[in-house]
Parts: structure tokens; sequence; C-alpha cells
């Protein structure tokens, strides 16, 4: 064979080798394989979290931040440092607010409402905004007023640390003991009315059967919650004693 068609056939085959080539490339062969997607239907199988977790990602969990109440951060002057629940033969709650505190019966109705001023002075209205009376005095000696401003009782502490409880003419109504298991409440003629007792976090006022009349697991003194025996005074007035009591810590 001459030299010539030797020559050609080698180019031949050379060519026919790169086409060859050529094509297997365009296929893919030679390449990396490329990802393969995944099925939507499987994808929308799974959840959020776990979606992101096969992406390499973490789901972190939405923080509340939402703003405490100012109303139930704030403090309260009367001493209360949270809604203190009585229970008994009467239900009703004494709730401290910015200004002071309310008092409200068990379906959470306003009875009284009761502002702190200088002095520890306690302004009692009702929930029509009217004047009921008012507390103030020094620790010795407390004075209640009614919506006129006359004194018709007087809260007065005696030199062993008992209290009597004094009428518009400085007669006595009340008597105040300190006793080993709490405080006992007698009439001027030495009679038992009640008796406070606290015990395993429960503050109790009974009467002199040892009945419980009102009970609490509120934190309350035992002074105040005595103001609360004191049945001649009404009611709005004998919680705005308790409220001065416990503002002043006694």
């Amino acid at each position: 064979m001459s030299r010539w068609v030797s020559s050609f056939l080698f180019g031949a085959l050379a060519a026919l080798v790169a086409a060859c080539s050529d094509a297997r490339e365009i296929e893919g062969f030679g390449h990396q394989a490329a990802e393969t997607q995944s099925d939507p239907e499987i994808q929308s199988d799974s959840g959020p979290a776990e979606a992101a977790a096969s992406e390499g990602t973490a789901t972190k969990p939405v923080e509340d931040v939402t703003p405490p109440s100012s109303a139930a951060t704030a403090e309260s002057p009367s001493g209360f440092v949270a809604k203190v629940k009585f229970k008994g033969r009467e239900s009703f709650s004494i709730k401290p607010m910015a200004d002071g505190a309310k008092l409200v019966d068990g379906a959470e109705l306003e009875l009284a409402r009761y502002s702190i001023r200088e002095g520890l002075r306690v302004k009692v209205k009702d929930r029509g905004d009217a004047a009921l009376g008012q507390i103030k005095g020094d620790a010795a000696k407390i004075h209640i007023e009614d919506d006129q401003g006359k004194r018709i009782y007087a809260l007065q502490r005696q030199a062993d640390g008992d209290y009597k409880l004094e009428g518009p003419n400085g007669q006595l109504i009340y008597k105040i003991k300190t006793r080993p298991y709490g405080l006992k409440i007698e009439r001027a003629d030495g009679a038992e009315v009640a008796k406070v007792k606290a015990k395993s976090g429960k503050t109790s006022l009974r009467d002199a059967e040892d009945t419980t009349l009102l009970s609490t697991k509120g934190q309350i003194s035992n002074l105040a919650m005595a103001c609360l025996g004191l049945s001649e005074i009404t009611q709005a007035l004998r919680v705005g004693l308790a409220v001065r009591i416990q503002a002043e810590g006694l």
C-alpha cells in the first residue's frame, strides 16, 4: 500500500475516534452526574421543621415578646404584692393597684376602691367614685372617718402591743390581743368575738367556737386580717383599715 493511502486511512481513523469522544461528552459520560431533584409531591409531605432540617438549617422557637402588664408589675403602695382571695361565709378579694387597692366580690364586681395618699392616708370610694370615708393618722392611733370627714372610730396601739378600737366618743368597742396562735378579738366586756390563726401558709379568721369565718392563702398580716373581723365597721371601711395596716407593715 502506498504511503499516501496509509496516511489517508490513519487520518480517517483519527477523525472517527474524535467524533465518538465528542458524542460521549454530549451525553454526559465522563462528567459527574447532576444532583437528582426530589419529587415535589414527596417534599410537600414533609413538615416545615423536616424540610428545614433536610436543608441543614434548624428552626428556632418563636419567642414571646408580649410586654408584661403594667398593672401586674407596678409596685402597689398597699403592701399587698398580689391579689388576696378570701373564702368562707362570704367570698371577696383585695387586689393591689398602682395607687392603692380595690375590693371585689366573688364575681369580681368592684365594691370599693382605696387610694393611698401622702402619709398613708387612705381615701375610700365606692365603684361609682362616691366618697365613703378615709383612714388616716399614725401607727400609734389610726382614725376612721366617714364621708363627711367625721371621726367615727379609732384603732389605738397599747403599751403592751395590743390594740383597742374606740367609738366616736372614745368608748371601747373591741380589744385585739396578742396570743401564741395569733390574735384574739374581744368585746369591751371581755367576750370573745373572733381569733386570727396563721398556720401552714394559711391565715384564717375564726369565731368563738373556732369555726372558720374567712381564710386565705394570700399574703396578709395577722392584724390586717383581724380588722376584717371588726363587724361594727362597714365592710368598705374595715377593708380600708386592713389596707392601711398592710401598707404600714403592722
